[in-house]
């Protein structure tokens, strides 16, 4: 026994039960495909609390109830069951005893026990007491019942054989090269070959149980002699010396054969758990480091998913990031199409734009030159008024402002105009009011600056306005007619919502006109008047439009009527192109690069 766990436990039980866990969380489990069903008797007596397994399987058993029936569910790989042997072990007791079906298993079985007290221990080959016993009652037979007979003594020498077969699968099992963990793994696939395996292992253990069966009931057969020597000893009065000395020595190699048996099962006993301990310590060892290697590889196992989850929802972001941008490609290179049709458009509208305003330009320039053409001109202004400037300054490239003079005879006629709006609509108007001048004053021969006033006012209204079109367009005027009576110049004066300035002895001084527009219906109720005005030698006189007055600095402050007569103030005694540059440089300074409101014309002589 000793050599069979050296050699078994010390060198498989490591991998026998790493074997065995693998297999259980691989969930490998018996199934059962029949059942036997019987009864166990103890003579004639039922026998209850019986423990009933099959060889080979200690998870198959079962236990007999009160009346000592009994049901066993096979295995499902027991083809079948006349070929297993069965044990039954009674209530309290090591001892079992081992029974086998002959017929079918699908049958009642009844089991009777035979009684062991009785059985005298016979000395010498094991051989012979399984022959001498094997001489045993043939099972009684019917078509329901199978009665079987079985002994304890039978089950015994049974296994004694049994002992002596264990070196040889020792043997052969010595043969069998230890498998690695990765090994037993795929044992799993071969079923055939794991439930030999088992059943190797269940043998063994069955001839360690049975060991220490035999072990007790030799002790007990030695016990009983040793008893029925003392009792023989105590009870004989009449033995001889000699039987004496023979039963002494008989007790003494008794007692020194059960000392010796109880001794060496205790050894075994000691080496086995030693073997047990260090093969335990090496489970646990081996089971920690299958723990570490299984969290090390369920931690890789992780870390490789979340790595593959991260790359994959990169790659999907990625995927949705190159599509938007290849949406975005798509909407920019249609924009970019849209805007080169756009484009191509406008560069056409702007070469018809720039053709129109080319046309228009050229026919403003036209129109530019015809209001040039209409203005008096420098000789005849020098004739009429000797010394003299005129600032003539155009919003646009035409003006809605025009200065106006002619003579007839003695007389002199000046006026200064300023027409509704300006640019091209305002060119218009003093075209109109150029030419009306001349009609009233050439054909109709009306000398009077009123008169010509009111004249020009009916006809401007009835030019403007019809039955479908209404307009408040006029014009303000500045008029006065020059003559000399008896030697002295002499200025009679009329005007629409204009001044006359006359600088006189360092002072300025205005005369205003009517508050009343040409040819705006709402102020036809006033009457023109004329002003006379008697000049001096050295009077300057100036007549202007609102345009210098109202001339705005990037800050948008007017230049203003009061600015305006100091500045004439203090440049009156100047030559008047001095005084033309002066006006031209306060205007340029007041307003930088600011835009004009409004055209600009300020005419001055002197006498």
């Amino acid at each position: 026994m000793i050599y069979l766990k050296k050699q078994f436990l010390g060198r498989y039980f490591i991998h026998l039960a790493f074997s065995f866990v693998l297999w259980m969380g691989l969930g490998t489990s018996i199934a059962f495909a029949q059942s036997l069903k019987g009864r166990i008797l103890d003579g004639k007596k039922p026998l209850s609390n019986a423990k009933i397994y099959l060889k080979g399987y200690e998870t198959a058993s079962t236990t007999t109830d009160t009346q000592g029936n009994f049901q066993l569910d096979l295995p499902s790989d027991v083809k079948d069951a006349a070929e297993i042997r069965f044990y039954v072990v009674k209530q309290g007791s090591k001892i079992r005893q081992g029974f086998q079906i002959k017929n079918n298993a699908s049958k009642f079985v009844e089991i009777a026990l035979k009684e062991t007290e009785d059985l005298p221990l016979k000395a010498g080959n094991p051989d012979e007491t399984e022959a001498k016993n094997s001489k045993k009652t043939e099972p009684v037979k019917d078509d329901k019942i199978e009665k079987v007979e079985v002994s304890a003594i039978e089950e015994i020498n049974e296994e004694i054989q049994e002992i002596k077969k264990m070196d040889v699968l020792i043997g052969k099992m010595e043969s069998i090269p230890f498998l690695p963990i990765s090994k037993v793994l795929e044992a799993k696939k071969d079923t055939a070959k794991q439930t030999v395996l088992d059943k190797n292992i269940n043998k063994i253990d069955d001839v360690i149980r049975a060991e220490e069966r035999r072990m007790d009931v030799v002790n007990e057969k030695i016990k009983q002699e040793i008893q029925q020597i003392t009792e023989i000893l105590d009870s004989a009065k009449d033995l001889s010396k000699e039987d004496k000395t023979r039963y002494a020595d008989r007790l003494r190699k008794l007692q020194e054969d059960l000392d010796a048996r109880t001794t060496a099962f205790l050894q075994k006993q000691s080496e086995i758990q030693k073997q047990l301990v260090e093969a335990q310590n090496r489970l646990e060892e081996r089971t920690q480091y299958s723990a570490k290697v299984l969290y090390s590889l369920t931690a890789g196992l992780i870390l490789v998913s979340l790595v593959a989850v991260g790359l994959y929802l990169l790659s999907q972001r990625r995927k949705k990031q190159r599509d938007l941008i290849f949406l975005q490609k798509n909407e920019i290179e249609k924009q970019r199409d849209e805007i080169e049709l756009q484009k191509k458009q406008i560069e056409i509208q702007a070469s018809e734009l720039e053709d129109k305003n080319k046309k228009m330009s050229d026919s403003i320039r036209a129109a530019l030159l015809i209001q040039q053409s209409i203005l008096p001109r420098t000789k005849a202004l020098e004739d009429d008024l000797g010394e003299y400037f005129v600032l003539y300054k155009p919003k646009d490239i035409v003006s809605g402002d025009f200065y106006w003079s002619h003579r007839i005879e003695d007389k002199v006629f000046l006026a200064v105009v300023d027409c509704t709006g300006h640019g091209v609509p305002g060119a218009f108007m003093s075209m109109i009011g150029h030419s009306l001048l001349n009609e009233i004053l050439l054909e109709q021969k009306i000398y009077d600056p009123a008169e010509i006033l009111e004249e020009l006012s009916i006809r401007i209204f009835s030019r403007l306005n019809t039955d479908k079109h209404k307009t408040d367009d006029g014009m303000d005027i500045a008029l006065c007619r020059l003559e000399k009576k008896e030697g002295t110049p002499h200025l009679t004066f009329a005007a629409a919502k204009r001044p006359l300035l006359l600088y006189r002895e360092g002072k300025i001084e205005t005369y205003k006109g009517t508050r009343r527009s040409i040819g705006v219906v709402q102020s036809m109720d006033k009457d023109f008047t004329n002003t006379p005005i008697t000049l001096q030698k050295g009077d300057v006189v100036y007549l202007s439009t609102d345009g210098y007055a109202d001339a705005a600095s990037p800050d948008r402050k007017t230049f203003g009527t009061g600015k305006l007569l100091q500045i004439l103030t203090e440049i009156a005694e100047q030559p008047m192109n001095t005084q033309k540059f002066a006006l031209q440089k306060a205007l340029s300074d007041h307003c930088a690069d600011e835009e004009l409101r409004d055209d600009i014309t300020l005419l001055g002589f002197r006498i």
